[in-house]
């Protein structure tokens, strides 16, 4: 398979911001000395302290198919100052060997993507939550497993919402893999 390295801005020292997510207002990822630390905002905190007491949050990561996520104390958030004062809070998350995109997997892998999505949302539903995108770019393969690794994702689903990511899954999964098969 093949994989291509994160692309990294160096901010000072041995800390790097991942220019990959800068699409994502509620966080941040950074490196730093061989760290995986993401900073989120106070609303996504909210959200991961809700999702960190679900029961699918607990069933997915112990399998391995959701990145396991811990929540850094202020004295342990090994990033400098100016950083830490853009975020609420900061999560850390084990680092993932080979980075790949979509562009890159098979139909497979494009399957087994679509499912793991799928799956998550379900689960997420039934309790009372929900994935707000539908992107195979939250999705990283470990092993040749699909692991979800994009924690910011989950929301609270408002009563009676509809699953807003809905056509972004039909515009990055489904479609392609129709017209792969």
């Amino acid at each position: 398979m093949p994989g291509t390295k994160l692309a990294e801005v160096k901010f000072r020292g041995s800390t790097a911001v991942d220019t990959g997510s800068f699409r994502d207002r509620d966080g941040r990822i950074y490196h730093s000395d061989g760290r995986i630390i993401r900073g989120v905002s106070a609303g996504a905190l909210e959200e991961f302290r809700k999702l960190e007491s679900t029961a699918f949050y607990r069933k997915y990561r112990e399998k391995g198919q959701l990145v396991d996520s811990q929540v850094l104390e202020n004295d342990s958030i090994p990033l400098p100052e100016e950083i830490k004062q853009q975020w609420a809070g900061f999560l850390e998350h084990p680092r993932i060997p080979i980075i790949s995109y979509p562009y890159e997997w098979t139909f497979g892998m494009l399957r087994d993507a679509a499912l793991l999505q799928l799956n998550l949302v379900e689960s997420a539903i039934l309790e009372g939550m929900t994935l707000k995108d539908s992107t195979p770019y939250n999705i990283q393969f470990l092993e040749g497993r699909p692991v979800f690794i994009d924690i910011p994702s989950f929301e609270t689903l408002p009563p009676g919402a509809p699953w807003s990511a809905y056509r972004q899954f039909c515009e990055m999964y489904l479609f392609p893999l129709m017209l792969q098969a």
